[in-house]
């Protein structure tokens, strides 16, 4: 089954989703490069066997969780698990593997590259992935298919009954947490991280920003043209112990950003990963107008944005100064160059992003008194 056959039965079963294509990435580090619009949902697969090469087992986690192999043996009694490589998947299916330098190759196919014993890539069609992909590209397997082909590997765990894909969910109604009778707490949380007073009312009083009456968060919140709320991002007020949290209301629709009310008299528009970089730029220059926020790296509501303002030409990437940010930033530029869009990067002097170069400015000042 292709990807079109899978489009057209979920569509017959009336399930919603989402397509995303990328480039082939190898782990869950080069995953981060990518711009995907779920990156809370991650997941990656484990394919792992016995010390004796009986039992075969495919582990799916999320993204950013490490996998204990002792607590997974004691937990389901198998013997000491480690590793399954892919040259044994591909000996048991017929294939003569040989060795080219750091990596494993096939006879039949010589332009195949098999590295750290678990991902494969194909140079002379550009495709990759892991077990799973490689049944599905070289044995013609769907994919409930190939995890059942790799749990029943050397038919050795026959009696384990094989698990279903579990049915795609119909994504939950979107509605605003409840809102506190003050927001005392945002306010002190935000001063405290260097936005101005000034900025901070700016967004309560447009009703894009206020205090959860249950965990006391900030909601940064996302309306669309018509002032209807589409998004919420969550932010922690407490982060004396690290990072505070950080998530999105559910049912948040992506593609649509937090942003500063339109001005159609500029044509310029200033795009932010987080609302607190936004809210940070906004302090060390008042006189911005049209920005928006993406929350995250997915750029689903600069394209939103983008749609709703045809006048804007002009797009400034503002995103954070690390690695991923510069590279999501780098292809966001070459994407709508292409559309016609004049693009430039600005990142702040110095910080990972605009909130930390702002509070660095703050501290500067002070010292200097």
């Amino acid at each position: 089954m292709n990807k079109e056959a899978v489009y057209a039965l979920l569509r017959a079963q009336g399930i919603p989703f989402e397509v995303t294509e990328h480039g082939a990435v190898y782990t869950m580090a080069e995953l981060k490069d990518v711009p995907l619009p779920y990156p809370e949902a991650d997941a990656k697969n484990i394919f792992v066997r016995d010390d004796k090469k009986r039992q075969y087992y495919l582990l799916t986690v999320q993204g950013d969780k490490r996998v204990d192999l002792k607590a997974f043996r004691r937990a389901h009694g198998t013997r000491p698990l480690t590793f399954a490589s892919a040259e044994e998947l591909l000996s048991h299916l017929g294939y003569q593997v040989k060795r080219v330098g750091r990596f494993h190759t096939t006879a039949e196919m010589d332009s195949l590259r098999i590295k750290d014993r678990r991902t494969w890539f194909r140079y002379s069609q550009n495709t990759g992935g892991d077990a799973i992909t490689f049944l599905q590209q070289f044995c013609g397997k769907s994919f409930p298919e190939a995890v059942e082909y790799l749990l029943t590997f050397h038919g050795k765990a026959r009696d384990a009954p094989i698990p279903q894909p579990k049915p795609i969910s119909q994504k939950q109604e979107f509605s605003l947490p409840p809102r506190n009778a003050d927001d005392r707490r945002v306010f002190a949380y935000l001063r405290k991280r260097g936005i101005a007073a000034q900025v901070i009312r700016q967004f309560l009083n447009a009703g894009l920003l206020y205090e959860d009456a249950v965990h006391h968060n900030c909601v940064f919140v996302g309306r669309d043209e018509s002032g209807q709320a589409k998004y919420a991002g969550l932010r922690g007020t407490y982060d004396l112990n690290g990072p505070g949290f950080k998530g999105d209301a559910p049912g948040s629709d992506k593609n649509t950003g937090f942003s500063l009310p339109h001005d159609p008299r500029s044509d310029l528009v200033l795009v932010f990963e987080a609302p607190i970089d936004l809210m940070s730029y906004l302090t060390l220059h008042r006189d911005t107008t049209n920005a928006v926020a993406l929350c995250g790296l997915y750029d689903g509501a600069l394209q939103t944005y983008l749609q709703a303002h045809p006048e804007i030409r002009r797009i400034a990437l503002c995103l954070d100064a690390d690695e991923p940010g510069q590279k999501a930033a780098q292809q966001l530029q070459e994407k709508y160059q292409l559309q016609g869009y004049a693009v430039t990067v600005e990142k702040p002097r110095c910080g990972k992003d605009w909130n930390e170069y702002l509070q660095r400015k703050i501290c500067s000042r002070e010292r200097g008194r």
